[in-house]
This record gives C-alpha cells, structure tokens and sequence, in this order.
C-alpha cells in the first residue's frame, strides 16, 4: 500500500499529537527520588515538557519556527 504525503498541515498535526504523546508519558512517570540522580531526571523532564508545550502552541499558531518578536520569551 502506497501512502501519500497529505501536506505540510498532516506533518503539523502528526507532530502535535506525538508531542501530547510525549507529555502524557513524562506526565505518567513516577519519579523516585530515594535514587541516585532521580532530582535531576525529574527535572530534565520537567523542563522537556515545558517545551512541548511550547512547540505545540507554536505549531498551532502556525509558527513553523521562531515566535514573532513581540511574543515575550517566557512564552516559549
């Protein structure tokens, strides 16, 4: 079977949904601080959800990118 290429809005919509998938793993993790560099997992995590979130409100935006300049950085 043959797949066609839908488009540049196919490719958007298939990275937002992996990113929600992404998100919903991070979310659904158990950190286990008693070990050894679990801080600092969690953390990272933390901080990789953020910008999913970020990249996902950027490609529903239609920024492919970079935020217009008058998008203030925390946003991102």
């Amino acid at each position: 079977m043959i797949r066609e290429h839908g488009g540049p809005s196919d490719d958007r919509s298939q990275l937002i949904r992996r990113l929600r998938e992404l998100i919903e793993a991070l979310d659904a993790r158990m950190p286990h601080l008693e070990r050894e560099g679990e801080v600092q997992i969690a953390n990272d995590a933390a901080a990789l959800r953020s910008k999913a979130i970020a990249r996902i409100a950027r490609l529903e935006l239609g920024w492919e990118a970079e935020p217009p300049p008058w998008v203030p950085a925390s946003a991102e």
